[in-house]
């Protein structure tokens, strides 16, 4: 199995979350913008990275505020995902001034833009990892960094 790290980023604005929107042939899914850290990148600079290459925007990077994994046996039986053990960190971020969410220059397989989505509608969407879904709603109400487990 291999292992991977990962950051992502947290943006929201006006009570709306960037999401990067893919579809998998079956239906549209979000996630937030991140990907994998590369070897000797630090995870700030991973984040900064990928918003940079999926959404074409400059974040400033704040605080940690959840931890997940991605155990990929336990959702896949066979194929690429179920040999991939994902950490990922996500990370509270701001826009820096001036900028404007649109598909950058090196968007993932699959995905087919950037979209800001209210807060109020995330139970109402696919938005991995699913269980986050609540945690961001209620992001305002706790300032601590939470593991959310081995989660889909």
């Amino acid at each position: 199995m291999k292992l991977r790290t990962a950051a992502r980023a947290i943006v929201i604005q006006n009570n709306h979350i960037l999401v990067s929107t893919y579809n998998d042939g079956n239906e549209v899914f979000y996630t937030v913008p991140g990907g994998g850290q590369a070897p000797g990148e630090n995870l700030a600079d991973t984040v900064r990275r990928e918003c940079l290459e999926e959404a074409g925007i400059e974040v400033e990077v704040g605080e940690l505020r959840f931890v997940r994994e991605f155990i990929g046996n336990q959702h896949y039986e066979t194929g690429e995902l179920s040999e991939l053990h994902q950490i990922e960190i996500f990370f509270l971020c701001t826009l820096k001034e001036g900028q404007e969410a649109t598909t950058g220059n090196v968007p993932d397989p699959n995905m087919v833009g950037v979209e800001w989505l209210p807060l109020a509608d995330l139970m109402k969407v696919r938005l991995y990892p699913m269980r986050l879904r609540e945690e961001l709603m209620d992001l305002q109400a706790s300032s601590a960094p939470v593991y959310v487990g081995a989660t889909g």
